[in-house]
């Protein structure tokens, strides 16, 4: 049954003219425009910064991803195949930027939440510091891609899911 895209929901029509928009854009970038890159790039950096905020990264490590993954794509446009969403394509940049430089230099936020074991007192907050610290001193000595992992887990409350799909391996790995 062929479908009119007159009938297509609203959202689904501006989602797709949005990708026809973007493919055009990154064609023109692959021919070095200027303003078609600064086009994309005010329309990937905050959604960048949200994305990779949300995966628990440090605020120097979103601003070097992020300009990373800008660099790339203006690199890169040409080669940029037309079978993918420009979205989908500048995402996995970024993950894949992120979890080079989070693996190499162990750049994600490791703050335990404060449980308040030890109370209120001088005494207690301090041995809660203490511990935390030693905790965070041990997870960054681990392996990258176990530090990635336990940080994901334990600090961020990742599920099993979660973690395979940031780090891109299967579920029975993370478990």
């Amino acid at each position: 049954m062929k479908t009119s895209h007159n009938l297509l929901p609203d959202g689904e029509r501006n989602f797709q003219a949005n990708d026809l928009e973007e493919l055009a854009l990154m064609r023109l970038v692959a021919l070095g425009d200027t303003q078609a890159f600064e086009i994309l790039y005010r329309a990937y950096m905050p959604r960048l910064q949200r994305y990779l905020s949300t995966q628990g990264y440090t605020a120097p490590v979103i601003e070097d991803v992020c300009q990373d993954v800008m660099l790339i794509l203006w690199q890169q446009a040409a080669q940029f195949r037309a079978d993918a969403r420009v979205s989908s394509w500048v995402f996995r940049i970024a993950q894949r930027q992120a979890w080079k430089r989070s693996t190499q230099e162990g750049h994600l936020v490791t703050e335990i939440d404060a449980t308040n074991v030890g109370g209120d007192e001088p005494e207690g907050v301090l041995h809660d510091k203490a511990q935390n610290a030693a905790v965070a001193r041990a997870v960054a000595a681990l392996p990258p891609t176990l530090r990635l992992t336990i940080t994901l887990k334990y600090y961020h409350h990742y599920s099993h899911r979660q973690i395979a799909q940031h780090m891109g391996c299967s579920e029975d790995t993370v478990t």
